[in-house]
């Protein structure tokens, strides 16, 4: 799920040069993560972990460099913005149950 939003982002960024597919997605884990329901903090942190690897792809990808670099900045902003709210609620997720959501966590602490 998470490679398929990666590969809609970069579609959506060779297509439209917006950041509002980004901002949406980031708007949509913060709600995920507050609901508290197993599937909501699931894709949530799914998509956290592709907004933060997102901004590499872009800089390694083959399309317009200087756009492709000034989104990597963009969404690189935007995720350092919310770094300390984000790590929070995936330190708070870390006891959970399920085990898709310990699996995410794991993956998304270095």
């Amino acid at each position: 799920a998470a490679e398929t939003l990666g590969t809609f982002l970069m579609f959506v960024h060779q297509r439209e040069h917006d950041s509002k597919h980004y901002d949406d997605s980031l708007r949509k884990a913060e709600t995920g993560l507050a609901k508290n329901t197993d599937n909501d903090v699931h894709g949530a942190l799914l998509v956290v972990m592709e907004l933060l690897n997102h901004p590499k792809k872009l800089e390694d990808s083959d399309t317009d460099t200087k756009l492709s670099l000034s989104m990597a900045k963009t969404l690189r902003d935007s995720m350092n913005r919310k770094f300390r709210d984000f790590a929070q609620c995936i330190l708070d997720k870390k006891s959970s149950q399920t085990p898709l959501i310990q699996q995410a966590v794991i993956t998304l602490i270095p």
